[in-house]
């Protein structure tokens, strides 16, 4: 026999990736989702120091949601930006001592790993509520308690029924937020550049004034 044959190709290729970015791609199709809510996701950048929209510009709401594994303590929070798309830009799993901290009634933020998340809700009730089961999760990993918590029905954030002045609402609302954010960030550099700059002149007078 010649050596001309080509041998068949046993490499095992792996399968190709799902199609979009569906409910299967940020959590498992047996956890269920415990709480929901609408809010802009975002990542606080700390070079610019500023927070910046998860998953790129354009800044937008999304739906933001605990997933809880049933019969465990796994907890994960995943959002999805509204729209046709659904893109996820949020998939953390909740871990024992995760500080989740509600700067203010409509802003709560927490550190995984290097990442600061942050999550700026349209109105303090709905952030409240949120909350309230996000911290309840992180209380029954701390305990290592196992809670049967009830699943939400399919009402909710995830299809408004009119996204178009809902949405130009909340982003609006989360606009003013962070521009409020940067604008007391900026104030403090200057006020840290004042103190500086009144250091180096009353050191510079000192020595001009030693005999």
């Amino acid at each position: 026999m010649g050596g001309g044959a080509s041998r068949p190709d046993r490499r095992v290729r792996p399968p190709p990736p799902p199609e979009g970015p569906g409910p299967a791609t940020a959590a498992s199709m047996s956890e269920r989702a415990i709480a929901r809510a609408r809010a802009a996701v975002l990542l606080y950048e700390e070079g610019q120091k500023l927070w910046v929209p998860a998953g790129g510009a354009p800044q937008s709401p999304s739906c933001v949601q605990l997933f809880h594994q049933p019969g465990t303590t796994a907890f994960r929070l995943v959002g999805r930006r509204l729209g046709p798309e659904q893109q996820v830009v949020l998939n953390c799993p909740l871990a024992r001592g995760l500080r989740y901290s509600q700067a203010t009634p409509q802003f709560h933020q927490w550190r995984e790993g290097r990442r600061v998340w942050g999550l700026s809700f349209a109105a303090p009730p709905e952030a409240a509520q949120f909350a309230a089961a996000v911290l309840r999760a992180l209380q029954a990993l701390e305990q290592g308690t196992v809670l049967n918590w009830p699943e939400l029905d399919g009402s909710g954030p995830e299809q408004p029924e009119q996204p178009d002045r809902a949405g130009e609402e909340t982003l609006g609302k989360i606009q003013l937020h962070l521009a409020q954010e940067l604008l007391e960030e900026v104030r403090r550099e200057l006020h840290k550049m004042k103190e500086e700059i009144i250091e180096v002149f009353l050191t510079e007078l000192r020595k001009r004034n030693r005999p």
